[in-house]
C-alpha cells in the first residue's frame, strides 16, 4: 500500500476532509505490477491533503462487495464519502499527478454512482482510515 502520513494527531475529521485515491488494481496484471513501485514517487507530488494507496482488488474483494471493476488500471477517488471518481485511468505513474489535480483543488464535484460504487468507498475509506491511524 502507498500511503503518506498526513495528520501526525490521526484525528477522523481531518481523514474526512483527505482527498482518498484508490488506484484498484490487481496483481496478476502486468501494468498493474509495473505502476506499483512509481506510485510512491508520485504520491511525493501530491499535497498532503491527499491519500494514496494501491489497493488489490482480490486482496481487498470484502471491502469491494459487488463493486465490479472491469479494467485496470481503474481510480475510486472521494472526499468526504463523496465519489468524485469511479473510472479507468492512467497506467503511468508520471501522469497520475495531472490526473488527480482537478480533484484535489476541490474543482471536481460528485459523480453520480451506484450504490455498489458509495458503499465500496466508504468501507475502503474507512479501512485504510483507521490503517493510517494506527501507523501515525
Amino acid at each position: 500500500m502507498c500511503s503518506k502520513k498526513v495528520n501526525e494527531g490521526g484525528s477522523p475529521s481531518v481523514s474526512d476532509e483527505l482527498l482518498w485515491v484508490f488506484c484498484l488494481c490487481a496483481e496478476w496484471c502486468h501494468i498493474c505490477r509495473d505502476l506499483r513501485p512509481r506510485l510512491a514517487a508520485a504520491e511525493t507530488r501530491l499535497t498532503s491533503a491527499t491519500q494514496l494507496v494501491w489497493l488489490d482488488v482480490e486482496d481487498h474483494a470484502d471491502l469491494l462487495g459487488d463493486l465490479e471493476v472491469e479494467t485496470f488500471p481503474s481510480y475510486l477517488i472521494g472526499r468526504n464519502n463523496q465519489v468524485l471518481l469511479f473510472a479507468p485511468g492512467p497506467a503511468r505513474a508520471d501522469a497520475l499527478t495531472d490526473f488527480i489535480a482537478p480533484y484535489a483543488a476541490g474543482r471536481m464535484g460528485a459523480q453520480p454512482v451506484s450504490q455498489q460504487v458509495h458503499r465500496a468507498l466508504k468501507a475502503i475509506t474507512l479501512h485504510f482510515s483507521v490503517a493510517r491511524q494506527k501507523t501515525a
